[in-house]
């Protein structure tokens, strides 16, 4: 990988013994499907950037026309609401699953997704913890909002991750997570 240019894309074959197929009764990466135990694994990698300073390490807002929205005050409830609707015409917002993502397991990782908004759903309220810098959702108090590597949400014990941590920028009205420094508009 070293070698390899923007743009490039490589496969490479992990043997079983030293990836996720030689733990038994694994999950996947991605989706619930399980591997099975002595599965080798072959990964697909292509470089998106390559730069010391890379573009998507800069914050940035979460969309073009990003407008600065209200002060945020700790502990109050908000919704996060994307800028698209639905193709009924209705307002989309931030709701997290109430399923574990790996039911029948307990694993306390729950996906978060967009969906209509809808009056007294708690899973599409969220609050912001100024004292850890996490947020957290009503229906889920006690566990905080992780952003993946993949940019993906879920909501996940508070771990006070790096990928956990959201610094919140009066002046700009917006959080940054402090480990992808991607940005969220409350």
């Amino acid at each position: 990988m070293q070698q390899m240019k923007q743009g490039e894309t490589a496969k490479f074959t992990c043997p079983n013994d030293i990836d996720l197929g030689g733990n038994p009764n694994q999950f996947t990466h991605f989706g619930n499907g399980w591997l099975p135990t002595g599965t080798d694994m072959t990964w697909e990698i292509t470089i998106k950037e390559c730069d010391l300073d890379p573009v998507s390490f800069h914050p940035r807002p979460p969309v073009d026309d990003f407008k600065p929205g209200q002060p945020l005050r700790g502990f109050d409830n908000f919704r996060m609401i994307s800028n698209e609707k639905n193709v009924f015409g209705s307002q989309m917002v931030l709701e997290v699953d109430e399923t574990d993502k790996y039911a029948p397991l307990v694993t306390g990782l729950y996906n978060v997704f967009l969906n209509e908004r809808k009056q007294g759903n708690d899973r599409q309220l969220w609050f912001y913890n100024p004292e850890d810098r996490t947020i957290h959702n009503k229906f889920f108090p006690k566990m905080a909002l992780l952003e993946g590597q993949n940019n993906n949400l879920v909501v996940y014990k508070n771990l006070l991750m790096a990928n956990q941590v959201f610094e919140y920028k009066n002046k700009e009205k917006h959080m940054i997570c402090e480990n992808t420094k991607n940005a969220i508009n409350p």
